[in-house]
């Protein structure tokens, strides 16, 4: 075999190897879209919610040494927000 034939033979095979189909552009863009999520939205989400949660144990022990009952301490809470 010569030089040739095997460049031809290689350009054959990648010219079917590389087709692309609208399953493949889907599968990148999910890809893409999976990660985004998992890389900056979900810790955004995660890091706001324990943010509220440690906000709301605050109002709850200040509002206690205040002498507040429950549902004052959930409205002033909520006021916060």
């Amino acid at each position: 075999m010569n030089y040739q034939e095997g460049f031809e033979t290689f350009k054959e095979a990648t010219k079917y190897m590389f087709q692309t189909n609208l399953t493949d552009i889907l599968l990148v863009i999910f890809g893409f879209v999976a990660s985004v999520v998992i890389l900056v939205v979900l810790p955004y989400a995660v890091s706001r919610y324990l943010a509220s949660k440690s906000t709301r144990k605050e109002f709850e022990v200040i509002g206690m040494q205040m002498g507040l009952n429950e549902e004052e301490i959930a409205l002033l809470c909520k006021m916060d927000r």
